[in-house]
C-alpha cells in the first residue's frame, strides 16, 4: 500500500510535467467515482500531492459518521479520517480550516487530536474557520477555537474572542479569560466594550475580572 501511495505522490523527476498529467488524469476523474473508497483514495493522494481539488473529498471523509456498514467498516472509516487530516495538513491552505473543524468535533479521540495539531500548524490560515467555530454548538469546539485563536495572537480577532466571556459554558468562559489575560493590555478595550454593551451577569463579571486580574500590565 505504501508503495502505491509513493507511486502516485512521488514524481521521478525525469519528465515531471508528463508524470503529473498522467497521475492527475487518473486521480481527478476518480473524485466523482460512485465507490466512496475510490473517491477517498483519490482525495487523499491528491492532497498529498498538494492539489486543492482534493478538499471536497477530504471534507466528505470527515463528514462521515464512522460506524460499521456494507461499504466501509468503522475502523476503516477512522483510518481514512486520519489520512484526510494528514492530507489537509500537507495542503496547508485556508480551505483546510472548515474540514479540520469537523474533524475536531469527531468522537474518535485519535481523529480529534490529529485535527487539533493540524489546525495549530495552519496558524493564521485557520483563523476564518476558528472564528466561525466560536459559535459552534459543541462547547468543546468553542473552547478549542478560543484557545487556538489565542495562540495565533491576531488582535483583529479580539472582538469575536471576547464574546466567549459570556458563553454559557464555564470552561469556555475561563479559557477565554486566560487567553485575554495572556494578550495583556491590547485586550482591555475589547473587554470594556463587552462590559459596556451587554448585561453584567455574574458569569460575565467573574470571567472579565479573571481576564483583567491576570494581566501583567495591571499588577
Amino acid at each position: 500500500q505504501q508503495s502505491i501511495i509513493e507511486a502516485f505522490v512521488v514524481d521521478s523527476g525525469y519528465d515531471p510535467e508528463s508524470e503529473q498529467a498522467v497521475k492527475q488524469g487518473v486521480l481527478l476523474p476518480a473524485l466523482a467515482d460512485g465507490d466512496p473508497l475510490k473517491r477517498w483514495a483519490a482525495g487523499y493522494l491528491l492532497g498529498l500531492r498538494g492539489d486543492l481539488h482534493a478538499v471536497p473529498a477530504l471534507d466528505e471523509i470527515l463528514s462521515t459518521t464512522c460506524q460499521d456498514g456494507p461499504a466501509v467498516s468503522r475502523d476503516q472509516c477512522v483510518r481514512w479520517q486520519l489520512r484526510a487530516v494528514q492530507a489537509l495538513g500537507v495542503l496547508n491552505d485556508v480551505l483546510c480550516g472548515p474540514p479540520l473543524i469537523k474533524a475536531l468535533a469527531s468522537p474518535e479521540r485519535t481523529v480529534h487530536h490529529a485535527a487539533g495539531l493540524a489546525l495549530n500548524e495552519l496558524g493564521r490560515k485557520a483563523e476564518p474557520a476558528l472564528l466561525l467555530a466560536l459559535h459552534h454548538p459543541n462547547p468543546h469546539i468553542r473552547w478549542h477555537a478560543a484557545r487556538s485563536l489565542g495562540q495565533i495572537g491576531d488582535l483583529r480577532a479580539l472582538g469575536a474572542l471576547t464574546e466567549g466571556l459570556s458563553d454559557d459554558n464555564q470552561e469556555v468562559r475561563w479559557a477565554t479569560a486566560r487567553i485575554l489575560a495572556n494578550l495583556d493590555a491590547p485586550a482591555i478595550p475589547a473587554i470594556l466594550q463587552v462590559l459596556s454593551s451587554q448585561p453584567i451577569t455574574e458569569p460575565l463579571r467573574q470571567s472579565a475580572y479573571h481576564a483583567l486580574n491576570g494581566m501583567a500590565c495591571l499588577r
